[in-house]
């Protein structure tokens, strides 16, 4: 590998994969697949770091689905999705959705404990699979793929021997709604998103009533979402709530942070506060936030001129 062959950090994990590669021909086993995998992400770490995705890329797929791995689907499985992710990051959509179905065909055809533990792992791969299609601009097969995302992280939900996974089915459900409502379905994404909502508040109540910070931007999407479902459905009223809890939580976030690669997250939900107090008639209110979307936009331009 020409572009790695000086770099004292990649040598040895080379030498560590291509040594694993050798072992796992000669006598396969669960020990080998291991070290493997272990290497293989060690290594594609190291050269994403670098920003040599196309090495990562080679790197992966020369291992993921080496004949010695016939009998370890996870650990190939695992190997497949990184794969994904590391073609995803070079803009290769089209592979990395045909290596996310060749992936999750393999841990449907693990047997025994193999295809529960793969089971978390199907849901990122349909996942991933979604995030591409909806790069590629193919909306409804990704609200399809977002959708069995939904569905595998709800069959999830209280497994003793996984991680919690409603914070990740309450994101799921966040995309899906957002699909939804691209797609000019307001209905559906109202009955997603309302859900989302109601599963963060379960999280928050377990939580002495406070969010994760992990998903106070989940909270703070799924509102404005919820809010615009709404108002395109004829209800400006009912959308009006939300739309305020978004605002308030984006604003809070805003403040805290001084992220400016929050801003226009937060200037979308006042734009869409203003437009909802506008057909409420509450002309006043909504000059003050548009306003202050002024500031905010002004505030940036200063923060930008003042780093270059």
């Amino acid at each position: 590998m020409s572009a790695t062959a000086a770099d004292p950090e990649l040598s040895p994990l080379e030498a560590m994969v291509a040594q694993a590669k050798i072992e796992l021909e000669k006598a396969p086993d669960a020990a080998v697949a291991a070290r493997l995998l272990d290497g293989s992400r060690r290594l594609v770490d190291a050269l994403m770091s670098r920003r040599l995705a196309t090495e990562a890329a080679a790197v992966l797929d020369e291992v993921w689905d080496l004949p010695g791995l016939a009998d370890f689907g996870i650990e190939s499985a695992i190997l497949g999705f990184l794969s994904v992710r590391v073609l995803q990051a070079s803009n290769r959509h089209e592979e990395a959705i045909d290596r996310a179905i060749a992936a999750s065909a393999r841990i449907a055809a693990t047997k025994g404990d193999g295809r529960g533990l793969g089971a978390p792992l199907q849901a990122d791969l349909a996942q991933a699979r979604a995030a591409s299609y909806e790069t590629l601009g193919r909306r409804e097969e990704a609200r399809d793929a977002q959708g069995e995302a939904v569905a595998r992280r709800a069959g999830l939900i209280g497994r003793n021997d996984l991680p919690d996974q409603r914070a990740g089915l309450a994101s799921a459900r966040n995309a899906l709604g957002r699909l939804h409502l691209s797609l000019g379905n307001p209905d559906a994404a109202v009955a997603e998103l309302e859900t989302c909502l109601a599963e963060l508040h379960e999280i928050a109540q377990a939580t002495d009533g406070n969010l994760p910070p992990m998903l106070f931007n989940v909270h703070a999407a799924a509102s404005n979402r919820l809010g615009r479902a709404l108002v395109v459905s004829g209800k400006p009223y009912e959308a009006h709530p939300h739309l305020v809890t978004s605002v308030e939580a984006m604003r809070s976030l805003v403040n805290e942070t001084r992220n400016l690669g929050l801003v226009e997250d937060f200037l979308t939900a006042l734009g869409d506060l203003e437009k909802a107090e506008r057909e409420m008639g509450n002309d006043r209110v909504a000059a003050n936030l548009a306003a202050e979307a002024v500031r905010w936009r002004d505030h940036v331009k200063a923060q930008q001129q003042a780093g270059r």
